[in-house]
């Protein structure tokens, strides 16, 4: 008689449980699988068509990797919405919007997210975190559930003189799913190699005129010294100062000071080694009377391979590290520059 009451009781529960939603994930996740699934474009690597796989991926090997969300409207809605803004026929042409009301608009919903993290974690996959802004997904999982889960083979390559793992095909997801992704990357580890060959600017100059301390020269005209220049809040301020020298400097901060740096050695970090820093280096402090570097006074050390994925203008960074080393060698002449 007790069993009967218990299993009866345990019957009811799962009943309620049921009728209120509180067990659908299972059944969402059975409906799911059911469904046909769709191709995400550009999600395969496009090397793997032309490299001959050395073997599957280990399958409890993990990948960890980002599924992007869709923004709120979908993507080819938030596209238009930029080209009108650009479009001279459009009536919101050149009416930005700022930070926050992008964001109230077009950031992927809540629901989003969660109905994707859901579909996520019915196939064994861990969300691992959630961008601020919903972005995108950070995944794990073994290679054995991202082949289940986005109908791809995860396999083994040789690629860039590496051994590296990628789907072999692009990933699919369920037909419901498909509208709230826009691209998932990571399964590919091949790293990318930076190897910049770009040229390096040329040298900054500032504009003229220019006062030779502040103050010297009104900005009451243009460069021709004719063409009359609006004042700002009712007063003429003056044109940027030149730019001091390493002399100058030292005669300011260390007028009686005998410290030139000598039995020093200074250490900069900087990005992506300028290929001409010596022969920059030398030539402004020779022009400008600081006196040029010693043998091993100037010494640049760099790692074999740039591997970082993020570009950030390499040659942009030479004019940064020339900068840097020139400042110290006019504050600290004789000291050793590494």
């Amino acid at each position: 008689m007790r069993r009967s009451k218990t299993a009866l009781i345990l019957a009811t529960t799962v009943a309620t449980l049921a009728a209120g939603g509180l067990m659908s994930a299972p059944a969402q996740g059975a409906q799911q699988a059911n469904q046909p699934k769709r191709r995400i474009a550009r999600t395969a690597p496009t090397w793997v068509a032309h490299t001959k796989a050395i073997g599957a991926a280990p399958r409890a090997g993990m990948s960890t990797f980002r599924v992007y969300l869709a923004p709120q409207g979908g993507l080819e809605a938030l596209k238009a919405d930029v080209a009108k803004v650009s479009s001279p026929q459009s009536a919101t042409y050149r009416k930005f919007i700022s930070a926050k009301q992008y964001h109230a608009k077009y950031d992927a919903t809540a629901a989003t997210a969660a109905t994707v993290s859901n579909w996520l974690r019915t196939n064994d996959l861990k969300v691992t975190s959630t961008e601020a802004h919903r972005r995108y997904l950070s995944v794990v999982g073994s290679n054995a559930a991202v082949e289940k889960a986005f109908s791809t083979s995860m396999k083994q390559f040789k690629h860039s003189g590496r051994t590296v793992q990628a789907n072999t095909t692009a990933v699919a997801v369920p037909a419901d799913i498909a509208p709230l992704v826009t691209t998932v990357t990571g399964l590919d580890t091949t790293p990318r190699l930076m190897e910049h060959h770009a040229q390096p600017p040329v040298g900054f100059r500032n504009g003229r005129p220019c006062s030779k301390f502040y103050g010297q020269v009104a900005a009451s005209t243009q460069a021709d010294f004719k063409t009359p220049l609006p004042k700002f809040k009712g007063a003429t301020l003056p044109y940027a100062v030149c730019g001091y020298t390493g002399p100058q400097y030292r005669a300011a901060y260390q007028q009686g000071s005998k410290l030139d740096g000598s039995g020093t050695k200074v250490a900069i970090t900087d990005a992506y080694a300028a290929p001409t820093i010596a022969k920059d280096a030398q030539r402004y402090a020779t022009d400008n009377g600081d006196g040029g570097y010693t043998t091993g006074q100037l010494v640049q050390s760099v790692p074999s391979k740039f591997t970082h994925q993020a570009a950030c203008d390499p040659s942009g960074w030479y004019g940064e590290e020339t900068l840097d080393v020139e400042a110290v060698h006019a504050m600290a002449p004789r000291a050793i520059i590494l």
